[in-house]
């Protein structure tokens, strides 16, 4: 006929938003889901190690709580998984609510929150309902299950003080102490901590960078307030804690 053809902008966007999407998928299936596998695995190993190096009670039972956190994200990878350490009940919850697709439950592993309340500790809650596989992680069981464990790592936060009163504020040191072990064990363990970036580095490539603190925020927070070669109890200076927990919120907003 002769006729030009006019391709509007929103069809180029369709067909870079398909390129995109199939970019991402072989990434995930090729690279990214046997490293978010390995790099879990180290973790629980890590955290483990920790709580049996601790002496202190306060970093023996987030160094515990740390192996469920752990285990929960090894369960969406391997479903006959058992951890013990007084977590299964826990573990098998937290794996329910993830499963059933529940909307705002109760963090089980957050077990020193008494009395948790939608109204008075909100950021004890997380909704569920967002662990519903969409888009390419339909496709297969390897999608979802990826889908499922990166979901719980990166909406399950650690707040550094969620309110500026108690009983929040011994809360937020308490998830604070979670969040330093976990840096500490990828600060210690260069494999694991090669594993992370090869994770995190193509996502920024992908989705952007994140707004809240991560791991290297971390990192270098530990190395200018806690000494150097000292045992993992150096984390329960309750001094040292407060004033991580000061400049880490000095740093930047979660957005």
């Amino acid at each position: 006929t002769n006729q030009p053809i006019f391709i509007t902008t929103d069809a180029v966007l369709h067909t870079g938003h398909i390129f995109f999407d199939y970019l991402l998928r072989i990434l995930e299936v090729v690279k990214l889901y046997d490293s978010a596998v390995e790099l879990t695995d180290r973790m629980l190993e890590l955290s483990i190690e920790q709580f049996r190096e601790a002496h202190t009670e306060n970093v023996k039972e987030a160094a515990r709580l740390n192996i469920g956190f752990f285990a929960v994200a090894k369960r969406q990878f391997d479903t006959e998984y058992q951890v013990d350490y007084r977590l299964n009940e826990l573990v098998e919850q937290e794996c329910e609510n993830i499963k059933s697709h529940k909307g705002l439950e109760f963090r089980e592993l957050l077990t020193y929150i008494k009395n948790p309340s939608i109204y008075q500790t909100p950021y004890a809650y997380k909704d569920y309902s967002q662990y519903i596989p969409r888009g390419h992680y339909t496709r297969n069981e390897k999608l979802e299950n990826y889908f499922k464990a990166m979901m719980w790592y990166g909406r399950i936060d650690f707040k550094l003080r969620p309110t500026s009163e108690e009983p929040a504020i011994t809360y937020g040191k308490k998830m604070t102490l979670q969040a330093i072990l976990m840096a500490d064990a990828l600060l210690k363990d260069e494999k694991s901590f090669k594993l992370w970036k090869m994770i995190y580095e193509p996502t920024v490539y992908f989705v952007g960078k994140t707004d809240d603190l991560y791991v290297d925020d971390y990192i270098k927070l530990i190395k200018e307030i806690f000494l150097p070669n000292e045992s993992i109890d150096k984390y329960n200076n309750q001094e040292k804690l407060a004033e991580f927990i000061d400049r880490a919120i000095q740093l930047r907003a979660p957005k």
